[in-house]
């Protein structure tokens, strides 16, 4: 009998954090999966290119902590902290015994293999006060833990070695004081769908060369995760953290907690449903704070942090805020916003009287909306202003920009939805991260008047019916609508302002001459049970007797169209609903400021390429996924600053101007030796101390051939976005595997010199409805050359260390395109094969005892309930028996 020995995590080392989301994996607030985006079909803008996908990471992140059937980890506060104790204790217990080599943190030692050139996410970087150069910075990495140079740049030094938790969120201290406390927040918090859990905030009394974890915040579920410390400048005592204790569910808890003895003891001043992921303080007064609630607004206080009120007049975000306060006009603010005002993902605001009010400010290039986010504001968003002009803030996601306000304005129309009265039967599906209402909302031909669907009993009206081609899904071109005929919906579509009722038209996917709906579904083989019956509202006067025959033609669809939407229906519920309700589209007029936006960093050269990534090497230009800005004044006489940015390639540090960093070139890589990179994997050249490995938004990097890679390492580059497995040919050290996600892999026969697609035979790579973000590679080393991958049809095999590939089907249980995912070959004996997701009623592991020809399904472990298969691996000697890692 084949024996599985199964390990049960009790956590797992490796923290994620976070562009498109997985359609079976993210839930909507109606509990319906979120499908993709069909581009073609809806008028949307062009879409930010991205080579990374870092939603899809953050829900990677979560699944592999999570049990099953749960919603969060259920690990308690400051685990990782006790298992680094007991782990240390264990260690200095067999040291005494057997003498063996150890670290100086007294576990077994590990040495350091690179690379020194490929840093990864940073969301904090403080520049200490006593250096007059401004060259000696401590940065907080997402999963690295507190790094200083002294030198800008060139080299660092870990600082956080003593203890575990690895994500820092933000970095303060008391600039004017002379003190020398800082403190570190830890935990990362991106969006609902995942976050990086830590253990409250440290405290470093030395500028950051050691550290104590604050006991009342130690194991504190109020302090689970940290998104911002604030320190008073002129009191080092006075300190106030913006937390979230249950960042993975909808009733989750987030404060605003405020210590004015150190951290000794702390109060809780303010409490909300909505995350609060930032707190800042006014250059000067201490006493006028402003916190920002993701998808609500911003609380202000004006007695240092004791009490707090709203300060949203005329701020309507959709998510995540982050502020900015002038310090050269205390009353002036800027507000960074997941928003659809501008008709973007991306609103920017200003306040001219300490947030009283708010005003939408025009971000535009060459006479176009920039939705300066880049669709992802939830993961990359960083605010700042000039120190010296009241009018110049320095914003990015993706990319980085600079504004300066200007005194002219315009009105615009907003367009928002109101689901109050059809969400328990309806559910708007948020087709794109481009455009009104966070993607569920369409608009066309810029209508200046508001429309309500409405639904119910009695509710008809004459619809124009199209269809698409026998078995399209998404993505059809609109000249492949073929109008059919003019028949009654269960709705009406009123023009409201007007009081008029309009022409609508439909799309059938099901084929059957009605406009029905349906639960989301959108991966259904048979194409007419997928849930795309789209809703198209247009100028045109109602006729109840005739078409109209400007839309009653092949593509008519999309004439004089006003309002699209995806509807499909909650669960549970029935269809035509059976009460009277209304879904309002609204339009109202917006003030907008005028303004001028530059580029600072145009990561794929979108408007004008400044300071552009390079894919090959990025130490040159700019990192996209921009997350911190810190400022840097240097001469106030003269004006000068610089800005140090954080972003998922480490630190960037412009030259020092009264404009810092709108030319190309004023920018600098400041990572070397700040090694934070996250690896997804790696592997190790045979007979030589020469490495490949994936990572996260860094690609995938090799180091140099003839080198015995260490700490100091810079390496290579392979591949661009997101890396995952790598395979080096144990018999041949020319031949290379490397992937993406997906399945994304490429091969190369040059040591990594160049490299070609690897999927012939893959049907359908790069598609996440078949493969598992986390690309999956193996092979034996006694025989390198047969390559295993999966998907959701089963085990791809390739003879030939993959060149090509042919599948063997596995068709029950399987659950290959989810994030569990994983196919492993015997160390012992390359014959045996295991693949598999997961131990539950829906999925089993798999085995194949002849290479992958064929494969049986293995008996589940079922004595207690496990999560997904989150990795593994087979016994070095006994070739019956594999290990299976399970998120608990």
């Amino acid at each position: 009998m084949r024996k599985i020995i199964l390990l049960v995590s009790l956590f797992c080392i490796v923290s994620f954090s976070i562009h498109k989301l997985k359609n079976s994996d993210l839930l909507n607030t109606n509990n319906q999966s979120i499908p993709e985006k069909e581009e073609e079909e809806r008028d949307y803008a062009t879409e930010e290119i991205k080579s990374d996908h870092p939603s899809e990471f953050a829900l990677f992140n979560q699944a592999i902590h999570t049990k099953e059937g749960e919603n969060e980890p259920g690990y308690l506060p400051g685990y990782r902290m006790q298992e680094l104790a007991k782990a240390q204790d264990a260690r200095k217990y067999t040291q005494r015994l057997n003498a063996r080599t150890e670290a100086t943190n007294g576990v077994l030692e590990w040495k350091e293999r690179g690379p020194a050139n490929v840093p990864g996410r940073t969301l904090a970087i403080l520049d200490l006060p006593n250096d007059a150069t401004h060259l000696t910075w401590l940065a907080g990495a997402a999963t690295g833990g507190v790094w200083k140079t002294i030198n800008g740049g060139t080299s660092w030094i870990e600082k956080s070695k003593s203890f575990s938790i690895l994500p820092i969120s933000s970095l303060a201290m008391s600039q004017e004081t002379g003190t020398q406390v800082i403190y570190a927040g830890t935990g990362e918090y991106v969006s609902t769908a995942s976050s990086a859990v830590g253990d409250g905030i440290f405290k470093s009394t030395d500028l950051g060369e050691t550290w104590t974890q604050l006991n009342t915040t130690k194991g504190n579920k109020n302090f689970l995760v940290v998104t911002r410390v604030i320190v008073d400048p002129t009191n080092a005592n006075l300190v106030l953290a913006s937390c979230v204790s249950s960042p993975y569910t909808a009733d989750r808890k987030s404060t605003i907690q405020r210590s004015a003895d150190g951290g000794a003891t702390w109060t809780s001043v303010y409490q909300s449903s909505n995350a609060i992921e930032q707190v800042v303080f006014t250059p000067g007064n201490f006493n006028v704070l402003y916190a920002a609630m993701r998808a609500k607004g911003v609380v202000k206080s004006t007695d240092g942090g004791l009490t707090w009120v709203d300060s949203n007049n005329g701020l309507t975000p959709s998510g995540r805020i982050e502020l900015a306060v002038s310090p050269a006009n205390s009353s002036r603010l800027f507000a960074s916003t997941e928003g659809s005002v501008s008709g973007s993902t991306s609103d920017l605001y200003f306040s001219p009287d300490a947030g009283t009010t708010w005003t939408l400010v025009d971000v535009s290039l060459s006479n176009a909306t920039v939705d300066f986010l880049g669709g992802q504001g939830y993961y990359d968003n960083t605010i700042a202003c000039d120190p010296f002009n009241q009018d110049v803030v320095y914003f990015g996601g993706v990319n980085y920009f600079r504004l300066i306000l200007g005194t002219t304005s315009s009105n615009i129309t907003n367009y928002t939805l109101d689901e109050s009265k059809t969400s328990p039967f309806i559910n708007l599906v948020s087709a794109s991260s481009v455009n009104y209402a966070s993607g569920k909302l369409s608009v066309s031909n810029s209508p200046n008047f508001s429309v309500e669907l409405r639904f119910g009993l009695g509710k008809k009206q004459k619809a124009h019916r199209f269809l698409v081609p026998t078995g399209s899904s998404s993505g059809v071109p609109d000249a492949n609508y073929t109008y059919q005929d003019y028949i009654d919906v269960d709705f009406e579509a009123w023009d409201v302002t007007n009081n008029k009722q309009l022409m609508v038209s439909f799309r059938d996917q099901g084929r059957d001459g009605k406009f029905n709906l349906i639960p989301v579904n959108t991966d259904n083989s048979d194409v007419t049970l997928q849930s795309r019956e789209y809703v198209y509202v247009h100028n045109i006067d109602y006729n109840a007797a005739l078409p109209d025959v400007t839309v009653a033609v092949n593509g008519g669809h999309k004439t004089k169209v006003i309002y699209n939407i995806w509807p499909s229906l909650t669960t549970n519920a029935t269809w035509p609903p059976s009460q009277n309700v209304n879904l309002a589209i609204n339009a109202t007029t917006v003030i907008k400021q005028g303004a001028t936006t530059v580029t600072v960093a145009d990561a794929y050269s979108k408007w004008d390429g400044k300071n552009k990534v390079n894919q090959t090497d990025f130490t040159a230009g700019v990192h996209p996924d921009h997350h911190t800005t810190t400022i840097v004044p240097v001469d106030k006489a003269a004006k000068t600053f610089k800005l140090l940015i954080g972003n998922d390639g480490g630190v960037f540090s412009s030259n020092i101007s009264t404009t810092p960093g709108i030319v190309n070139g004023d920018f600098k890589f400041a990572g070397y030796g700040y090694n934070t990179g996250q690896f997804y994997s790696a592997d190790k050249k045979p007979g030589a101390d020469q490495y490949i490995g994936g990572l996260q938004d860094n690609g995938t990097r090799f180091s140099p051939q003839g080198e015995t890679a260490n700490n100091i390492t810079n390496y290579n580059y392979a591949l661009g976005g997101d890396g995952f497995e790598t395979l080096w040919n144990s018999l041949d050290g020319n031949k290379l595997l490397a992937s993406t996600y997906y399945n994304g892999i490429s091969k190369s026969n040059d040591g990594g010199a160049t490299w070609v697609a690897a999927t012939n035979g893959i049907t359908n790579a790069n598609n996440s409805a078949n493969f598992p973000f986390f690309t999956k590679l193996s092979n034996s080393k006694k025989y390198p050359d047969r390559v295993f991958t999966i998907g959701s049809a089963g085990v791809f095999v390739s003879t030939d260390f993959g060149s090509n590939w042919t599948l063997t089907p596995i068709t029950s249980n399987l659950s290959g395109a989810s994030f569990f995912a994983d196919v492993e070959v015997s160390q012992s004996n390359a014959n045996i094969v295991w693949a598999g997701s997961g131990m539950s009623s829906s999925r089993n592991l798999f085995v194949s005892t002849d290479g992958g020809k064929s494969f049986t399904k293995t008996t589940n472990y079922t004595a207690t309930t496990l999560g997904g298969l989150t990795r593994m691996a087979s016994h070095p000697t006994q070739d019956s028996t594999a290990f299976a890692l399970f998120s608990f």
